[in-house]
């Protein structure tokens, strides 16, 4: 399906993120996603490593930034994209893949998602029965 992309990751920031601004005011913050599997094969262990550059763009970065630090643990969701421009100094094409985030979980500690992709909350009946 053409129509449907996730991409979904746990691991730590390699190093505090950054919070840049366009000419025209708008904020991207930008971190780098270190996640590292490790697994044996007979008597062999291996490892995977997977560092991934991530954007979470608009105020939900701005808002995110003081939070997100070098090792702090993160699990991520978002869409995983091919990023093509030109060198200014060289005129060479650049490519690189950017995961473009819809949601972050602060592992570990409070759950801090973007507000979009929140489910509503519904306050409890202050005249009603208590659930518990």
């Amino acid at each position: 399906m053409g129509d449907v992309q996730a991409w979904i990751c746990e691991g730590r920031l390699l190093e505090d993120c950054q919070l840049k601004y366009t000419p025209g005011g708008y904020p991207i913050c930008n971190f780098k996603l270190h996640s590292e599997r490790s697994y044996q094969v007979k008597d062999e262990m291996r490892s995977e490593v997977l560092d991934a550059d991530c954007t979470i763009l608009g105020k939900d970065g701005e808002r995110l930034a003081p939070q997100l630090r070098a090792g702090v643990k993160l699990m991520v969701r978002g869409r995983w994209k091919l990023s093509i421009w030109t060198d200014q100094k060289s005129g060479q094409e650049r490519r690189r893949h950017v995961v473009t985030v819809d949601e972050v979980d602060v592992l570990g500690t409070t759950v801090l998602q973007i507000p979009e992709m929140r489910a509503p909350q519904v306050a409890p009946d202050a005249d009603g029965p208590c659930p518990f």
